[in-house]
């Protein structure tokens, strides 16, 4: 995982937080709830503490399930883009069950869900064959599903030519700080891919490469490390870790 201190500045960009909602958040954190309760940001609940998960602590929501990721998704979500304020076409790949519940009931947003199977290629939605026309989402989410697709490359070329020219996708990728991308498509068996990609069903760990990759398929990006906008008593009490979000836009 790349470090936090990795552009953090620079990067923020045209993608800061609204200062009303991340107000909200923070009242809601300082004076709603005892201090030393765990609150998380997706559902609201308070508990004493995250559930360890995959040998990460602070890692799940024992209310709603919500890892790490998905906290820092959520927030950013909802401070630094328009989804819960104006009409917008949201385009979610592999849909989190907490995410879609919440989304849907918002009759602003015209939501569409993309699950993909590969044992059943006649069905679903394909990232790298998409069936929208040009343009046609204001809001593309796409969380830790790139590194499961054989050509990334020609999924990102779609997530481009399906952005609307004013829209925002939204990429999170599992990643390392090194220098370039690791795969290997001689390793083929679950067994040997966990061992060498961390899980068994990806394709690649991801390097510092992956904005090559992005501009490559015409993305501009800023790289938004959400954890560092709140203090660090903030930071554990939504449980948060220091992943990069890829805010993209079309070049």
């Amino acid at each position: 995982m790349p470090d936090a201190s990795h552009d953090t500045n620079a990067s923020l960009g045209r993608f800061r937080p609204r200062n009303t909602h991340r107000e909200l958040l923070d009242a809601i954190a300082k004076v709603s709830v005892p201090q030393t309760e765990m609150l998380c940001p997706v559902c609201l609940a308070t508990f004493d503490h995250y559930v360890r998960y995959n040998k990460r602590k602070r890692a799940r929501c024992p209310s709603c399930g919500a890892m790490e990721r998905h906290r820092l998704s959520w927030l950013f979500l909802q401070q630094s883009t328009t989804l819960f304020r104006k009409r917008t076409r949201m385009l979610h790949f592999a849909p989190e069950p907490i995410f879609q519940r919440k989304i849907e009931v918002y009759m602003n947003v015209d939501y569409v869900p993309a699950s993909y199977d590969p044992s059943k290629p006649d069905e679903g939605v394909d990232i790298q064959d998409l069936k929208f026309a040009d343009e046609s989402f204001d809001l593309i989410y796409c969380s830790h599903v790139l590194e499961h697709v054989p050509d990334d490359s020609q999924a990102m070329r779609e997530l481009h030519r399906v952005l609307a020219p004013d829209g925002v996708a939204v990429i999170l990728v599992p990643q390392r700080n090194t220098a370039e991308t690791y795969e290997d498509s001689s390793i083929t068996t679950p067994e040997g891919r966990e061992k060498a990609f961390g899980q068994w069903d990806h394709l690649r760990w991801y390097g510092r490469d992956f904005t090559d990759r992005l501009t490559a398929a015409g993305l501009e990006y800023d790289i938004v490390y959400q954890n560092v906008r709140y203090s660090p008593e903030l930071q554990r009490r939504y449980g948060l870790r220091p992943e990069p979000i890829y805010a993209c836009t079309r070049a």
